[in-house]
């Protein structure tokens, strides 16, 4: 559309008024003339400080998610008196099958033992071998395998207490070694688990195996989010790219969105890195949510460039008068966008509150670059937005059909929203709170495979402690106490295997003694802990000073809320088994821990979620100063969360943190549209008086394409996250691309139509609207 040309198909038609000039905030006028006048010193800085801000990702480091994260004080006062009294709880256990204990199966496994006893993030490794004291290299080993030696390892481990469902499996068809890393290494965590399956093609070759430990969980969930933000992020920004460039076909516009999405999100953690934080599960998705928040608005605002709000005589005129009319609006947007965010600092967690606010700086910066190094790029460029706007005719004919729908079928549009309002209402809220493996990883993952195997065959894999403390423990009334709470604790559900001290005890005597039993003597008790101790098997279940003991408890599910539920039906038996005795029990270890963070985070995710809706309300209510209006938006972009949650629970999806934080963070995003429309709704009082239609008919025919572009360009960017194999990702980015279509829907059908139905309390009663059938008067059009 070359500038100064007729406008065709606006709603008020050739005799309508001028456009009216955008509000003159003084503020806005200084940003404007230093961005106008200094166009390129602008770009320079803000490409400058970019490219020196990349020094910062030199220094990226891993970071531990539960200290930062649980604020329980009482369960992180007991952890740490745990982990301060027991050797390190936490391990990788490799499992595989074997056809029996012979010569070929045990040399295997002594290779298997020294490569990774090799390995400088190692500490210990168990295994059968430990029966055999196993020394010397791979041939001194295997002459030392006679007859008569394989025999007495057959018959140890027939009668063995101790091995048996840890590194050999109960039926004796699997065995398995047990690797306890050493903690102090800087990133042992990573560093362990890329060493191991370095090793693997060597040492196991074709041959089935298993590996499983929450470390080695917690490293695969770190590598599929770093893998799926490489891959599914750059396949957002190709897909992206195309969608803008059939809106926008001209490089220099596309060059200038790279640039413009890509410096917020580095300047974000440049900004979090040289502060000294460091990457970890909750913090990692910052990076997408800064990529997301950047692109929205910018759409927005070069759809705003095409489309314009009038034929401005000259590009310098467009470009000032866009400037000056976006200001105002987008700030708010920022600010709606920012409360999506922020509001989830109130969450006790320190990585959660890490999150909320840095998206909420990328949020913050996202609006300088867009009002600083857009503004001076698009005043050095200078598009031909006349050629841009061939983009937009095919979507002329869709917009025609909107316009008359919404204005025949306005009070029908109202009454199917308010029926699948409540049916979505209905549905939501029996969603299945759930947050095992199987939400994480596909089916046929290797981890769920290996956790299946492992818990089947040995027990666990996934264990937690618990702990009992007294002034002395190693006691045979303290001893037969704890016994008597292994025995409940063995009948529960969901608890697969339970081990402690009295394993050892009873391991001991009937091997010497013939019969299992708990001496009477404190200090023959303190010998058997001696033994096993300079065996390395004692620390991890009795303390140094004997005042503590833990039980060793395997459960069977993965499943936070599970483990939860065990944990609880753990804590009443040990209360009723050790009633009277002086000693107490309390459930810890990293898996408890674990599973109290993620629901922690759930309930906090919820509280915020509701905050934001009302912040964000709030904001509308201060800015346009109509609590009808207010209403409208709250009800827009809260109707479309609550129909993809329906969704998402009649698709199967569960409840979870990954599930949950997304209506939180949508919530700021998809207000952004809804804003525009009715500032512009708003603004439009003083060109076409108080008649609702006609305000209603130039809002869609001058926003369509904008808010259409933004919103489908973002729902891309999540739809693109469907075809990822990692769960939450998925599930993120289906349920953020329902969102984002249902608030298309919200701001193109729904909006307008409250608008047409009950105006704004300033324009004409609903009444006005008598003659659906017919368009507006006065030289409106259909658009």
């Amino acid at each position: 559309m070359p500038f100064g040309a007729p406008q065709a198909n606006t709603v008020d038609g050739p005799d309508a008024p001028a456009a009216q000039a955008p509000p003159n905030f003084r503020l806005v006028s200084w940003i404007y003339r230093l961005v106008a006048g200094h166009p390129g010193a602008v770009m320079a800085t803000f490409l400058g400080v970019t490219l020196l801000s990349l020094g910062a990702f030199t220094h990226v480091q891993m970071a531990d998610e539960i200290e930062s994260t649980l604020t329980d004080p009482a369960a992180l006062a007991t952890w740490q008196t745990f982990r301060r009294s027991f050797d390190e709880e936490r391990s990788i256990l490799i499992a595989w099958e074997v056809p029996d204990l012979g010569r070929a199966t045990l040399i295997h496994l002594k290779e298997v033992v020294d490569a990774l006893h090799r390995l400088p993030q190692v500490q210990q490794v168990f295994s059968l071998l430990d029966l055999l004291r196993a020394s010397g290299d791979r041939e001194q080993f295997a002459a030392s395998l006679t007859d008569h030696r394989l025999r007495r390892l057959q018959e140890a481990v027939a009668t063995d207490r101790v091995l048996r469902g840890r590194v050999i499996s109960h039926d004796g068809g699997a065995i398995a070694v047990m690797i306890v890393p050493d903690t102090r290494w800087p990133d042992w965590q990573q560093q362990l688990c890329a060493a191991i399956d370095e090793l693997r093609p060597r040492l196991f070759g074709e041959r089935p195996h298993h590996v499983f430990g929450f470390p080695w969980f917690k490293d695969r969930f770190m590598g599929a989010v770093a893998r799926n933000n490489r891959v599914f992020l750059s396949l957002s920004a190709v897909a992206c790219a195309i969608l803008a460039w059939i809106f926008f076909p001209d490089l220099g516009v596309l060059v200038m969105i790279v640039l413009t999405v890509a410096i917020p999100a580095v300047l974000t953690f440049a900004i979090y890195f040289l502060n000294g934080h460091g990457i970890n599960l909750f913090t990692a998705p910052i990076i997408p949510f800064a990529l997301v928040v950047s692109f929205n608005e910018l759409i927005f605002i070069i759809s705003h460039f095409v489309a314009g709000e009038t034929a401005w005589r000259d590009y310098d005129t467009l470009h000032e008068q866009t400037f000056r009319r976006l200001a105002w609006p987008c700030f708010v947007n920022m600010v709606t966008t920012l409360i999506g965010f922020f509001a989830l600092s109130s969450n006790p967690s320190q990585n959660i509150q890490l999150f909320s606010v840095y998206t909420s700086l990328a949020c913050f910066l996202s609006y300088g670059v867009m009002f600083g190094f857009a503004f001076a790029f698009l005043k050095v460029y200078k598009p031909n937005f006349a050629v841009v706007d061939t983009g937009t005719v095919r979507l002329r004919g869709l917009k025609r059909w909107l316009m008359r729908f919404v204005l025949r079928h306005a009070r029908a549009v109202l009454a199917v929203l308010l029926l699948g309002s409540l049916a979505c209402l209905a549905v939501a809220t029996t969603l299945v709170s759930r947050h095992a493996l199987e939400d994480i990883f596909p089916a046929d993952d290797p981890l769920l495979a290996a956790f299946r195997f492992i818990g089947t065959r040995f027990g666990g894999p996934y264990t937690f402690d618990l702990m009992i403390s007294g002034d002395d423990v190693l006691t045979r009334p303290a001893l037969e106490a704890v016994a008597e709470v292994q025995a409940r604790v063995g009948r529960l559900p969901g608890v697969n295997a339970v081990f402690s001290v009295v394993d050892l005890v009873r391991d001991f005597t009937e091997r010497f003694a013939g019969a299992a039993s708990i001496p009477a003597s404190p200090e023959f008790l303190r010998s058997i802990v001696t033994l096993y101790a300079s065996r390395g098997l004692a620390g991890f279940f009795v303390s140094p000073d004997y005042a503590r003991l833990t039980i060793k408890i395997g459960v069977t599910g993965s499943d936070d809320r599970e483990i939860l539920d065990v944990a609880a039906a753990v804590q009443r038996a040990a209360d009723a088994g050790l009633a009277g005795t002086g000693l107490r029990a309390e459930p810890t270890g990293e898996i408890y821990l674990n599973a109290r963070m993620q629901q922690l985070i759930l309930t906090n995710v919820w509280w915020a979620f509701g905050s934001a809706l009302a912040m964000i309300a709030a904001v509308f209510l201060a800015v346009f100063r109509s609590l009808r209006l207010a209403l409208y938006a709250l009800l827009v972009n809260f109707l479309p969360i609550l129909g993809a949650y329906a969704l998402a629970h009649l698709a199967g999806l569960p409840l979870n943190p990954s599930t949950g934080v997304v209506g939180c963070v949508m919530s700021g995003l998809v207000v952004d549209d809804t804003l525009h429309m009715l500032t512009c709704f708003r603004e439009r009082a003083g060109a076409t008086g108080r008649h609702p239609v006609r305000r209603t008919w130039y809002v869609l025919d001058q926003l369509f394409h904008p808010v259409l572009a933004s919103a489908l360009l973002m729902g891309v960017a999540n739809a693109i996250f469907l075809f990822s194999d990692f769960k939450p990702f998925r599930y993120f980015g289906g349920i953020g691309a329902v969102i984002v279509l249902l608030g298309i829907v919200g701001d193109l059908v729904a909006l307008p139509a409250l608008f047409l139905a009950f105006g704004d309390g300033r324009s004409a009663p609903p009444g006005a609207v008598r003659n659906p059938e017919r368009p507006p008067r006065d030289g409106c059009e259909w658009g």
